[in-house]
């Protein structure tokens, strides 16, 4: 059934996209209300649903959706995740310390000491942990040496952790995210359907960066060779006339990790 199916596939990307991703924030408070503002909005904007109708659809009263939207209006100007958190900001000022010393090297008792010169009032013990959630989340690299009898950890920016352009590129490549993310989910449903026309494949390599490079040229400009041979042979076969086309989209979408999931094919893939 539909959904189910839809059910399980948002279990599936909270679990494996969104709970990861969420949790290099912190700000848990932030992210609970702008799914809940996010939801009730989408729902009332999408089609012609009153709000009545909305609270028995989220099997909320009508006073509970009324306070979402004077929540949501209320506003002068939409709270981002992370603003006003004093984790996330812990975090932002761990990972400027160490993205000011790349390429070298520290141990968390220097991050301790350029923090309580800012006034951040943190130890080793309590800043362990942060440190720990910038490493799995690809912010830092831990690197350890061995020192006599004993081991010394230090930390290090990662080397691919630079945001490339100026702010206008940054500005456009979020836009551009933000007008095609939304393709995965009917993408993946469609997958999980069991649609002959969709797939969901995925390659891990391991190639220096250059060869990697022409990788991607050539994978694009051989998909873009391909639609305009089939599109041209369409127009050749239909002659003008009128036909029936289903509506199908691509995805590319790749990049460097750091991963923190070994790929494991089923047993009928190779």
């Amino acid at each position: 059934m539909m959904v189910e199916l839809t059910r399980d596939l948002v279990e599936i990307l909270i679990e494996n996209v969104i709970v990861p991703s969420a949790s290099s924030i912190g700000d848990v408070d932030g992210l609970t209300q702008t799914l809940k503002h996010g939801i009730v909005s989408y729902v009332l904007d999408c089609g012609d649903v009153r709000k009545e109708a909305a609270a028995r659809i989220f099997s909320k009263s009508d006073r509970w959706i009324y306070r979402q939207l004077e929540e949501i209006e209320g506003r002068k100007e939409r709270r981002r995740i992370g603003d006003d958190h004093a984790g996330y900001d812990l975090m932002v000022r761990v990972v400027q310390f160490y993205a000011q010393l790349y390429p070298r090297e520290a141990p968390a008792q220097a991050c301790v000491r350029a923090l309580r010169r800012n006034h951040v009032n943190v130890v080793v013990q309590s800043l362990q942990p942060v440190l720990n959630l910038c490493v799995d989340q690809g912010y830092l690299t831990r690197v350890t040496f061995e020192v006599g009898d004993h081991q010394e950890v230090l930390y290090r920016a990662v080397s691919n952790g630079v945001v490339v352009g100026s702010a206008g590129d940054v500005r456009d490549r979020k836009l551009r995210v933000q007008r095609r993310v939304r393709s995965i989910f009917p993408i993946l449903r469609s997958y999980l359907q069991g649609h002959p026309l969709s797939t969901f494949s995925m390659f891990a390599l391991g190639l220096p960066e250059e060869k990697l490079r022409i990788f991607l040229d050539k994978s694009i400009e051989y998909m873009k060779t391909l639609v305009r041979e089939l599109q041209a042979e369409v127009d050749a076969e239909t002659m003008g006339e009128r036909r029936h086309y289903e509506e199908f989209r691509v995805m590319i979408l790749a990049g460097p990790g750091p991963f923190h999931d070994p790929i494991r094919p089923p047993p009928d893939e190779s």
